[in-house]
């Protein structure tokens, strides 16, 4: 049963099986990517732990350092036994240690995520030419060239906006974590109550972001249609300067431009209403975590000043993260269309092949000097990575 749903998934979901196998092929690169993100975020977190004996040295001068237990980090860290002034610029200095730390982690981070990227692009891009190459002409007759420019173009560029989508929020989730641990870690009552309320967030645009997804192909369908009206006009030029038929041809572009334009606008309008609605959502549950805050933890005294700084710091800066990740997930949804329009160009089952030459796709590499010089004498010498 289990084999049988595993298999159906992956057939319902083609986009989501070329996704994992392009990232599974740049592994290294991948893990890479996603250790520096996660340390980044790691440093984000000691820079905010930090803040809780940082802001206590400020609103208790005159009280023993904050510590921990643990003598090791009470002594050589945390400098519980040195003076205030002492304590307050020692802090200050390991704050901005660790800032410095996540800027140029996350640069780093930035720097892979984009050689990634375009790893995988340019991986695509040779893949659909192999495909072009390998399959019959039989396929040419039901296919218009406009269609199969458009995933090799227009396409592939909005995957390239896709997976900066997908780096953003890998980022934005680690960083999520982070303060949701320190959330927990200063009061796991109160946190429980502010995980609630975020969770909230994602729960109501959730049905914008489902729509988003399955109207998402409608784009592919009328980009394609664009590539196909410019290629056919300047295919056949000639012929419609010589029977002064530019007023028809005009109106036939026109008419798919404005479709496409139509389409952007009505998905747009729907990606659009994520951002107010989770603001107001945000801003909601903002101000009833204070009210229970003050209300339950801090005039009962089961919370100090500091802490509670510190926990409305860490939630100050989760909420605009949820609003983020719930933008870049509507993005992510409205340029889905474009991982199912690749999927289905490089699928093999439902397409006829040449029969002499077996296709099996390599990884592409930089051309030699051999197949540069013969690509330069002679296209036919020169095909594509296609082998057995």
């Amino acid at each position: 049963m289990k084999t049988l749903l595993r298999r159906q998934f992956w057939r319902a979901d083609e986009g989501a099986r070329l996704v994992l196998r392009q990232l599974w092929e740049h592994r290294r690169l991948f893990v890479l990517t996603v250790a520096l993100t996660g340390l980044g975020a790691a440093f984000e977190g000691v820079g905010l732990g930090l803040l809780v004996p940082f802001l206590d040295s400020l609103t208790n001068p005159d009280a023993k350092g904050f510590a921990t237990g643990w003598a090791w980090v009470d002594q050589h860290l945390l400098r519980v036994d040195a003076p205030v002034m002492t304590r307050l610029y020692w802090f200050s200095g390991l704050i901005l240690t660790a800032i410095l730390l996540r800027a140029g982690l996350g640069y780093a981070a930035q720097q892979l995520s984009i050689r990634l990227q375009e790893s995988i692009l340019h991986r695509l891009r040779c893949q659909i030419i192999d495909q072009l190459q390998a399959v019959s002409l039989r396929f040419y007759a039901h296919r218009r060239a406009g269609d199969l420019l458009n995933v090799l173009t227009a396409e592939i560029q909005r995957l390239r906006f896709l997976f900066g989508t997908s780096s953003a929020i890998l980022i934005h989730m680690s960083l999520f974590v982070v303060y949701g641990t320190a959330i927990f870690a200063l009061s796991w009552s109160l946190a429980l109550v502010a995980i609630v309320l975020t969770v909230g967030l994602f729960v109501v645009v959730r049905a914008l972001i489902d729509r988003l997804k399955r109207e998402s192909d409608a784009i592919t369908t009328t980009n394609g249609w664009i590539a196909s009206r410019a290629q056919e006009l300047i295919a056949g030029i000639r012929t419609v300067l010589t029977h002064g038929a530019e007023a028809f041809e005009s109106a036939r572009f026109k008419q798919v431009s404005q479709e496409a334009a139509d389409v952007v606008v009505r998905l747009s309008r729907k990606q659009s209403l994520v951002g107010p609605l989770s603001q107001a959502v945000a801003s909601a549950a903002l101000i009833g975590l204070i009210i229970v805050a003050v209300q339950f933890f801090v005039l009962p005294g089961r919370m100090s000043i500091a802490v509670l700084i510190t926990f409305l710091f860490a939630f100050f800066r989760m909420l605009p993260l949820v609003q983020n990740i719930n933008g870049l997930r509507a993005m992510w949804a409205k340029q889905r269309g474009a991982v199912d329009a690749v999927a289905a160009m490089l699928r093999r089952d439902d397409k006829p092949y040449l029969p002499t030459v077996p296709f099996r796709s390599r990884a592409c590499a930089r051309p030699s000097s051999c197949a540069t010089l013969a690509s330069a004498t002679s296209p036919a010498s020169a095909c594509c990575t296609i082998s057995t």
